[in-house]
């Protein structure tokens, strides 16, 4: 799009050099021993042609018209893309591995919960919530088995069931400073509606939140929310 903006200016001002340049002056060009006289008209046309193929040649190098703008963006991000193409190459093949791992040792709880954090940072919610369904809940990893079963949940259905807000409570036992399953709590609370319950917990992820962050401001604000809502001011 970007070229073919090029173009038109290109040919606009051969348009506008035809029309307003009146007096070029006439000039000789002898060739075997003849004079061969070039007057103004022929003079405008063969700059307009010159101009013309050198725009289209030097263009049509870059690329395709509708291309350009991809040109240049690859062009000014393209240490940026190879990044993310090979982390992209990365994480297929590290997801790879984690199967095979799998396969080998079905009962190891650290390999499921890796596969399933990428699964998620990948939106695949259903297959996190399939390999993370074959842990055991009980075993190693406990609470970070429980956190991913939490955040699934909580990412297909948009709320927390009455079970998984049994599980979140156990993950806060063991990990109080843990703010994921804090924040899914302070969700579904403030969902159903249960301020109290709610407001309980944004005072225990307070702490934990560096103060001036954009995080601890957006707590603080609900904070401040849920407040006037249990005083009836909101």
């Amino acid at each position: 799009m970007f070229l073919l903006i090029l173009m038109i200016i290109t040919l606009s001002f051969l348009i506008v050099f035809l029309l307003f340049q009146k007096n070029i002056n006439p000039f000789f060009i002898k060739i075997a021993d003849k004079n061969y006289v070039f007057e103004s008209n022929h003079i405008k046309i063969a700059l307009c042609i010159f101009i013309f193929i050198s725009t289209s040649l030097i263009y049509s190098k870059i690329g395709y018209y509708d291309k350009l703008d991809k040109y240049y963006f690859y062009k000014k991000n393209h240490d940026k893309i190879v990044d993310i193409q090979d982390d992209i190459r990365s994480t297929a093949k590290v997801e790879e591995i984690l199967k095979q791992r799998i396969n080998l040792y079905p009962y190891n709880n650290k390999l499921k919960v890796l596969l399933a954090r990428i699964y998620l940072s990948q939106g695949k919610y259903l297959l996190a919530r399939n390999i993370i369904g074959t842990a055991d809940i009980n075993g190693s990893y406990k609470t970070k088995v429980m956190e991913i079963i939490l955040e699934v949940d909580y990412r297909i259905n948009k709320k927390l069931s009455d079970k998984n807000i049994k599980i979140a409570n156990i993950v806060i036992e063991h990990e109080p400073e843990n703010k994921k399953v804090l924040s899914l709590l302070i969700a579904e609370y403030y969902r159903t509606k249960k301020y109290s319950l709610a407001l309980d917990n944004v005072n225990k992820i307070l702490p934990y939140i560096s103060v001036g962050t954009d995080d601890f401001d957006l707590f603080s604000a609900l904070k401040f929310k849920l407040n006037s809502k249990l005083k009836g001011n909101y």
